[in-house]
C-alpha cells in the first residue's frame, strides 16, 4: 500500500499507465498486488505478468474520500475481497468493490469558502476534479 508509487509519495499511477512501464514497478518491487492513491481516481486493473504466463498483477486506486476527482463527487473507497484460498497473482485472485458514499457536499463547499482555505478548493469539490 502506498499514496503514490513505491518509489515516490508524489508520483501518479494512473490507470492508463503505459503496461509494460507499470509491469516494471510490479517486478521490481516483488509484489502482485499495489493499491495507492494519489490521484483520487478509483480502478481495479488487471496486467498480465509478462516473465510468468498466466501470472497477473493487480493494480487498485483506492479513490477519495475527501476528494474525489473523477467527476463523481460522492466518497469513494475500495474493499477487497481476499480470502485464504485466494491466490494474488491470478486474474481473479483478488475482488474489488468500490463503494460510494453521499454526504453534505454544497455544507462541506460552503465550510471551504468560509474557510482560510482558496475558494477554489470548494469549486473543485462541487465539480470533483
Amino acid at each position: 500500500m502506498v499514496h503514490g508509487s513505491p518509489y515516490s509519495n508524489k508520483e501518479y499511477l494512473l490507470e492508463d499507465k503505459k503496461e509494460n512501464d507499470y509491469t516494471n514497478i510490479f517486478l521490481d518491487c516483488g509484489v502482485d498486488i499495489i493499491i495507492c492513491g494519489h490521484s483520487h481516481k478509483p480502478y481495479h486493473r488487471i496486467m498480465e505478468n509478462p516473465n510468468k504466463k498466466g501470472s497477473y498483477f493487480h493494480a487498485i486506486n483506492a479513490g477519495s474520500v475527501g476528494k474525489p476527482k473523477d467527476g463523481n463527487a460522492k466518497c469513494c473507497y475500495a474493499v477487497l475481497t481476499i480470502d485464504k484460498s485466494s491466490n494474488f497473482s491470478k486474474k481473479d485472485g483478488v475482488q474489488v468493490e468500490f463503494i460510494r458514499v453521499d454526504y453534505d457536499i454544497e455544507k462541506t463547499a460552503q465550510a471551504i469558502e468560509e474557510s482560510p482555505l482558496p475558494n477554489v478548493y470548494a469549486l473543485m469539490l462541487r465539480k470533483a476534479y
